[in-house]
Formats: C-alpha cells, structure tokens, sequence
C-alpha cells in the first residue's frame, strides 16, 4: 500500500508491481531493491516485509534499474490483538464472589492488566452480576457467559453459580467443664456461602482425641468418662472445627426429696428422705448428710439431729416449705400440716348385754392426731346390724327390740368402731302380789297371786315360781303355791321373792 500505518510490534507485507513497455503489469516484489532511511523506525527485507521498530515514520524505497518508488510508512503505538480472562472457566458457590481479571497481549507483544479498564458484562444477570472492576456477584445457582470487551477486542468465558457451599461449622457450647460422668450435647451449626445456617448435628462426623476421657455419639452426645481434658471436632464437606472439653470430678449433681407435695394432719410426723444423683449417674441416701429446713417453722420443724434427721414435726395448720441443701445443691417441696385428724374412736357402754326392753346409753370418745380425746357422740353416725333387735337415736341411746346378738356402729369420715351387744330375755322388774291386803277369818285361808312384771313391760302370773312366805306372824304359813291360811287373827306380811325381785301384801286380822 502506499503510506502505511503499522502499529508497532506489528509487519506490513508491500507489493512492487512493474509497468512493461508493452503496457502489461508483473509483480517484482521479490526482484526490486527494498530500502528504509530509518532502520530505527520500520526495517524492509528482501521480500518488501516491513517490520516496526519504534514509533516514527521512515522513507520505505523500492528500485528497479532507474526506477525508484518512495512511501512514508508510520509506526504509531502498539495495538490490542488480544485479551484473557481469568479464571477461564470454573465454578462459585452461592453467596460468594468472584474476582475476574483481564489480560491485554498488544501488537508488539507486550501485555497489560486491562481488569479496570475493559468492559465487563454477564450473560444472565439472574444468575450473576459482574461490575466494572470485574467483581462477580452471585445471584442464583446457574451457568452463563462473562465477556470482557475493549476497543472491539473482546473474550468470552464460561462460568457457573453453584448452590450454596459449606463455609464454616460452630459448635455449641464451646469449651465446656463437664463432671466425670455427666453428659453434655452439642450442636454443631453450618454457616453456609449464601448467608444461611442450618443445625447439622445429626449429619456431621463427630470425633474425640481421647475417648478414654471424653467419649461422644454420632448425634453429639459427649460422655464424660474420666478427668482430664480432649478435644471434641465435627467435620462436614471438609470443614472441620473443635472445641476443648474439661472432664472434673465426680459430684452432686441434683437432690430428689420424698415425698413431694405431701401433708399431714396437725399432730403427726413426716419422715423425708434425700436421694442424691452424681454426675455419673449413681445415686445414693444422703438423707444423713443434707441439711433440713422448714420455711415456716410455726407450722412445722424438720430436725437435722443424728437418728432423726428429715424427720419433721407439725406444729400448727398451716403451709411450709421443706428443702434439703448439700453444697451448692438444694432442692425442695411445699408442705400442708391440715387440721387434726381424727385417728380413732372408743365405744363406751354399760355393759355387753342387756335384757330387752331395756335401752342403754353409748359414748363415743374420739382420739385425735394432736393427742386430744374429745366426745363425740353427737357428730358420729350411729347404727346397728338388725335394726329388728335394737334401735338407736343419733345421740347414742340404744333401745332394745328383741332377743340376739347385735353390732353397734358408730363412724364418722373414715373412721369407724364397733361394739357388740347381747340382747337377753327380759328381766323381772318387779313382783306384784295380791290382793295387797289379806283379811281373814280365823281357820280360813285365801289363794295369794303373784304377777311379774319385766323389762319389755310384759306381764306374767308368777305364782308358782315365787317363793312364798309370811313374816310378823307365826300363826300364819303359805305354801309353795302361793295359798295362805292362819289357825289364828293376826297381823303380817306375806312376801313373794323370785331372785332379788320381790312382792309384798299385808295381813290383817280381822
């Protein structure tokens, strides 16, 4: 061409083409004499191949005998051929960035770092955005083109948004000082690219340095089995984090009382006991070695005296709280003392048996939880096994009905006692005998009568089973029939005994 323009680090091929006398053209490119006046600037080679060498221009001839051809040829700055774009290829996890950078290579070889100076674009912004300095932003998991133009040179590249990755694990608690068997769950915790977190507890891979001292399940479940110190780790997806853990030694762990929520009567004793549960699991009686205390000790006192500890004593109604404290470990349970309660009840009576028709009086004497005796004949229930022998009031007053064996009932609440009563035939009252007043003529006799009368109030002619005789006067007799006759006219007294029941009539002369 004539007057090129190379850019530096760049050739430019010339052609030399020769005009015949016969007017026809032939090329003589190979055949003429190349010359440049300035080497410093472009060179020419025997072929008419100008190289560049530095910016300028030079004089660039061509001769064929007497002919010569002059051009100017200018070198101006080198020219972006090409650009790369780094990484070439590859992969992001959601959440994360990218940083791309740009490579210039120029005509004359040389390259340059064109990262804040191309022009950066994603295909698909929904997937990923890349701003000017060609930091790419993910935006969603997919594939897409990231190009890098400048001066109409531009390079292309394949890039993917994968999901969101693994960045880091933590573990909870962190440096925990466990007790020789105590138990200690962790929770091992993913912070992923994207911002999120999620509880891997279950699907990580825990580990021990020592299990011998500290031992844990694949759920992250950690046993203290000895004293001293490991160092527990979970891993996931190569990601790995641990803690230190501190095995100390065996103590109190918690205190259980018995019993719980309990109450008594006033009056009564309450026994509690203390369990206590170790670090290690193991429990044992530490009834003996805690210190009892009572809240309120107008409603109750709990001694910690050796042979009685936890053993407590009502005072007063009312509520307290019971605890029982070893260390630094307590542990406690309310109390109810309620009102004395009645413990038990003795029936009070004449006697075992009774003739019918005859009514006897019960008393009932209730013993209570304060140690009170109290009657309470009127507020129990009262009763009796056949109400056809024996009937009795609501105050306690039994009245015989018939011949047999009865029981009699007194309850009240739960409480309840019970008497037995015999109930016999009735009893003579009283002897009647007639006429009360005997007059006879002297020689004469006159049959006496003797009518009983008894309990049930019945009456009965008792005259043949009395025993008859006559007093204050020796001139009169009776027989065992009750007749009497005098041989002579007198005063006396006629009797008729049947047991320690006995009658009189009166004789009188006439």
């Amino acid at each position: 061409p004539l007057a090129p323009t190379i850019p530096l680090g760049q050739t430019q091929q010339l052609t030399a083409t020769a005009t015949l006398t016969d007017g026809t053209p032939a090329n003589v490119t190979s055949t003429v004499a190349w010359n440049s006046n300035d080497t410093t600037v472009a060179t020419v080679n025997t072929t008419g191949l100008i190289s560049s060498a530095n910016l300028g221009t030079a004089l660039v001839s061509g001769t064929v005998g007497s002919q010569t051809v002059q051009i100017p040829v200018t070198v101006t700055p080198a020219q972006l051929v090409s650009i790369q774009i780094a990484p070439s290829s590859g992969s992001v996890a959601l959440g994360l960035t990218q940083q791309f950078t740009a490579t210039g290579t120029y005509s004359d070889s040389t390259q340059k770092d064109l990262t804040n100076s191309v022009t950066w674009t994603s295909s698909a912004p929904s997937y990923a955005t890349i701003n000017s300095s060609g930091l790419l932003t993910s935006v969603a998991p997919g594939s897409f083109t990231v190009t890098a133009n400048s001066s109409g040179v531009s390079r292309q590249v394949w890039f993917t948004v994968a999901p969101a990755a693994l960045a880091s694990l933590e573990i909870t608690p962190s440096a925990p000082g466990l007790t020789q068997g105590a138990t200690q769950q962790f929770t091992a915790t993913g912070r992923y690219t994207d911002g999120t977190s999620s509880d891997l507890t279950n699907t990580v891979t825990w580990n021990s340095s020592n299990s011998s001292l500290v031992s844990i399940t694949s759920q992250g479940l950690a046993t203290a089995v000895a004293v001293g110190s490991a160092t527990i780790s979970a891993s996931s997806q190569s990601v790995t984090t641990n803690t230190p853990v501190t095995v100390g030694a065996v103590q109190l762990s918690s205190i259980q009382i018995s019993p719980l929520n309990a109450s008594v009567p006033l009056g009564y004793t309450q026994q509690f006991i203390a369990v206590g549960t170790y670090t290690d699991g193991s429990s044992s009686n530490i009834t003996s070695s805690v210190t009892w205390a009572s809240s309120n000790m107008a409603a109750a006192t709990i001694s910690n005296t050796a042979g009685s500890k936890g053993l407590l004593t009502s005072q007063a109604t009312g509520a307290t709280t019971v605890s029982a404290t070893l260390g630094a470990v307590s542990a406690n349970t309310p109390f109810t003392v309620s009102a004395a309660s009645l413990l038990s009840i003795n029936l009070q009576t004449s006697g075992g048996s009774l003739a019918k028709g005859l009514t006897t009086q019960y008393t009932a004497l209730g013993t209570y939880s304060n140690g009170a005796i109290v009657d309470i004949s009127n507020l129990v229930n009262w009763s009796v096994s056949n109400p056809l022998l024996a009937s009795i009031s609501n105050t306690g007053l039994l009245q015989t009905l018939g011949v047999g064996n009865v029981q009699v009932t007194a309850n009240l609440g739960a409480v309840s006692s019970q008497s037995s009563l015999g109930i016999t035939n009735p009893a003579l009252v009283s002897v009647t005998v007639t006429p009360a007043i005997v007059s006879l003529l002297q020689g004469l006799g006159r049959q006496m009568t003797a009518t009983g009368t008894y309990t049930d109030g019945s009456t009965l002619n008792i005259t043949n089973v009395v025993t008859w005789s006559v007093s204050g006067n020796l001139l009169c007799g009776i027989n065992a029939t009750g007749y009497l006759s005098c041989v002579a006219l007198t005063s006396g007294t006629v009797t008729a005994t049947l047991g320690t029941t006995s009658g009189q009539a009166a004789i009188v002369g006439l």
